[in-house]
């Protein structure tokens, strides 16, 4: 099982190599302005009422924690697992932006490569500042899941 998923990875992360050309805007500056200002109005996100369960299960394999600050662009890697009797079901990948939650999946799915495995984007361009991405999935079971991504972006 390891030995696949291990394979599976490798396969799905060579064909995330894209030209330097090929990079695109994942966040606006306006997204940015919005966001900061609804930071600054908007008490503190309440905790999910949605019950988390172990699958289907998001793994953030790029941008590794502890990068510190990132430059723009940046490469984004997701690896998604279920159970044994289940299959990730790709269409309902989703990826969200900060507490408005914008939502940033038709931006970048032209730019994405995904499977039951995981996504792999490359040259995401975002404005120097912090981040908060929500990446969500879920399986044929109807379990969904998400897993947050808080990204430092120096520029």
């Amino acid at each position: 099982m390891k030995r696949r998923t291990l394979v599976s990875l490798l396969a799905l992360s060579a064909t995330g190599v894209r030209a330097e050309d090929d990079s695109f805007m994942l966040i606006t500056q306006q997204q940015l302005d919005d966001e900061q200002r609804a930071q600054a109005t908007q008490r503190p996100e309440p905790p999910p009422s949605r019950k988390r369960g172990v699958f289907p299960m998001i793994r953030v394999i790029d941008p590794r924690a502890g990068d510190g600050g990132l430059p723009s662009p940046l490469r984004l890697e997701f690896h998604f697992e279920t159970s044994r009797d289940a299959h990730i079901v790709p269409a309902t990948f989703r990826v969200l932006y900060g507490i408005l939650k914008f939502d940033l999946t038709d931006t970048l799915r032209p730019h994405a490569h995904w499977n039951e495995q995981g996504v792999v984007v490359a040259q995401a361009m975002v404005p120097a500042g912090t981040h908060r991405l929500l990446v969500q999935i879920a399986d044929d079971k109807g379990r969904v899941n998400e897993q947050e991504l808080k990204l430092k972006v120096t520029g």
